[in-house]
């Protein structure tokens, strides 16, 4: 998961807030790779980061496969409860997994 983040970012704040402390995604996130993008200086390095996965702007996550590709349909711009972020990994995690074990 790539998460787009600024310090000037309300909702970045409220996600940090009340959903990332969510102990059964804690748990979960624990599990997966997840990079913090923060734009807080929103230079052009920033803009460059953004541009090339089209984002607008904090808050945003992109959600990626074991192949690397994004799952565009699991984006998440703005701020996202806990149980929905939680729902939709735990889900791509599962179809992963089963996935690898058609292939062993």
């Amino acid at each position: 998961m790539l998460y787009f983040t600024a310090d000037w970012c309300v909702s970045c704040r409220q996600l940090e807030k009340e959903t990332f402390t969510n102990e059964t995604l804690i748990g979960l996130l624990a599990e997966i790779n997840t990079v913090k993008a923060d734009v807080s200086l929103n230079n052009e390095r920033d803009q460059a980061l953004m541009s090339k996965y089209s984002i607008f702007g904090p808050p945003t996550m992109l959600i990626f496969n074991i192949s690397g590709d994004e799952q565009k349909n699991l984006r998440k711009i703005g701020v996202t409860k806990a149980d929905e972020l939680f729902n939709d990994l735990s889900r791509l995690r599962n179809t992963q997994a089963r996935a690898l074990g058609a292939n062993l």
